[in-house]
């Protein structure tokens, strides 16, 4: 029936429906969780503080040396320019986030690399053999995944870490957040994207030292910035050192907490 096919026309209708749309993509970008908030915007907010001394300063003219005052100068900043300040971060945040992705990527080979994929592997020696025999016998038996044996693994160590990776993949939403699996996916995040936006955070703070030493004459602002220099080189120095340890202590939870979730699955099958 072309009648049912056309869409409705009524104003009052066609308002009452946009309401309704308006208002379900306002609670989804509401809605943040605890790993988005977190892993992500804590990292952006840290990555704008450079900026924001020197937005602060540019608003107040001045920052003089107490520092009440300047804490101030900033709060009346982030109130007058609030809904513009937030969709900077917003932007900023989603940068962060994606530049995080592409750095693990590119530090771990697209996952091939990841500590959750290597500490698999027969020839890595941060688990026991006991250990990594219980974890391969379950993926292999209880999961049907496909993993190699010491003998398979030496002849094409490419497939083992795709192997390993692929029943990673499916291991992960049967484990969920786990009893401590977020708090470790949180801090790996954290470090993840915090070191993503290390850069852009050292250039604001550079910028920011040129500018409250030449130009503002600043050296309560000068101060700030010349510790946000020190604290992004830090970060920048130890990216892959910082990832590669959240991401082995994030493995280790993971794999320990599969293990404890097809324990518990085995005991509720007996009785």
């Amino acid at each position: 029936n072309i009648s049912t096919a056309v869409t409705n026309t009524n104003p009052q209708s066609a308002r009452t429906e946009g309401r309704l749309l308006g208002n379900s993509i306002f609670e989804n970008m509401m809605k943040i969780d605890e790993y988005t908030f977190k892993a992500r915007w804590i990292p952006c907010l840290i990555v704008a503080v450079p900026y924001a001394i020197i937005l602060s300063v540019i608003a107040d003219k001045y920052v003089t040396v107490n520092l009440s005052s300047f804490f101030e100068s900033v709060g009346k900043w982030l109130v007058s320019f609030g809904f513009s300040w937030l969709s900077v971060v917003y932007c900023c945040g989603e940068w962060i986030r994606n530049g995080g992705r592409k750095l693990q990527c590119r530090y771990f080979k697209n996952g091939l690399d990841l500590p959750t994929t290597r500490m698999l592997l027969w020839s890595d020696d941060t688990f026991s053999c006991e250990y990594k025999e219980r974890i391969h016998r379950r993926l292999n038996f209880k999961l049907h995944l496909r993993t190699l044996n010491p003998e398979g693994e030496a002849a094409d160590m490419l497939l083992a870490r795709k192997l390993i990776s692929e029943a990673t993949d499916v291991v992960r939403p049967m484990v969920k957040d786990g009893v401590h699996l977020l708090d470790y996916n949180i801090r790996f995040g954290f470090a993840r994207n915090l070191a993503a936006g290390a850069k852009c955070g050292l250039c604001g703070a550079l910028l920011g030292g040129v500018l409250c030493w030449h130009l503002f004459l600043s050296p309560v602002a000068l101060c700030f910035e010349l510790v946000c220099v020190a604290y992004f080189i830090n970060k920048i120095a130890h990216t892959k050192s910082s990832m590669e340890w959240f991401g082995e202590e994030y493995a280790k939870v993971l794999w320990a907490e599969f293990l404890s979730v097809m324990e518990s699955t085995k005991e509720e099958q007996n009785r």
